[in-house]
């Protein structure tokens, strides 16, 4: 009985350790037949390595997706008892003990608290180089203006910044004179965007094209009302996305 417990258990960790070995097992083949120069083998086992991870990502959009068909609000928040704990350092290290946690389960005082923890979160670079003037006041929040520009022209330089500061903005000028010419167009980008298979991997990531897709498909539903407003949305998805790709290319 005992040695069938530990084949269990055994077999538990085999099950948890699976993808891993896996992924560890084709890199070295991977490895091996591009040290042996056998181009072909390794890009077999490239696509490979891909097509499983696009795989894992698909399963992981279905497990959510699945999850969102049911109630996900949240119901209660465990928090530490002392209000002045902040630090998320700190936080990490008090003991898991009631005298240290509390649980809030009214709704108002959880979305309170998360905001709070927000601000917090997301306000950290305050004090930070671009937060505080000269930089704030001259270059805002947008980096468009004139400023802006004769920084990346190396025309302006800030003395009375501390070294490191200096160092950036210095790596912040343009490094040629010469500028890609011309624009993409909506039209193209969409047209582009409908050839394109949507189970196609755009990166090592396993990313699917399906964030992009949204932005042309046109939505199934028998509401006008929210017809219109989708397609709306789209409208702003693409401008969006025309706008980011052709300041890529003039900056």
């Amino acid at each position: 009985r005992a040695g069938y417990h530990d084949a269990m258990q055994q077999l538990r960790q085999a099950r948890q350790d699976a993808q891993a070995l896996r992924d560890e097992f084709l890199i070295q083949k991977a490895t091996l037949y591009a040290s042996l120069e056998q181009q072909g083998k390794a890009k077999v086992i490239d696509r490979l390595i891909r097509a499983e991870s696009q795989k894992q990502v698909y399963k992981k959009i279905q497990y959510v997706r699945k999850q969102d068909e049911h109630s996900m609000s949240l119901s209660s928040l465990k928090v530490p008892s002392d209000d002045s704990v902040t630090c998320p350092d700190e936080i990490k290290k008090l003991p898991d003990t009631p005298d240290n946690w509390k649980t809030i389960t009214i709704p108002q005082e959880i979305e309170r608290l998360l905001l709070e923890r927000n601000k917090r979160h997301f306000g950290q670079s305050e004090g930070t180089p671009f937060t505080v003037d000269p930089l704030k006041a001259d270059i805002g929040f947008k980096a468009d203006g004139y400023t802006a520009d004769l920084i990346l022209e190396g025309q302006v330089t800030y003395d009375a910044t501390d070294a490191a500061t200096k160092l950036l903005m210095h790596h912040l000028h343009k490094q040629t004179i010469h500028t890609l010419e011309g624009r993409v167009t909506e039209k193209e980008i969409r047209d582009k965007l409908k050839r394109w298979d949507e189970n196609t991997s755009t990166s090592p990531s396993g990313i699917h094209l399906g964030h992009y897709h949204c932005m042309w498909r046109r939505p199934n539903l028998q509401n006008d009302a929210q017809t219109q407003l989708i397609l709306a949305k789209q409208k702003q998805l693409l401008k969006a996305t025309t706008a980011l790709l052709n300041y890529a290319l003039k900056f």
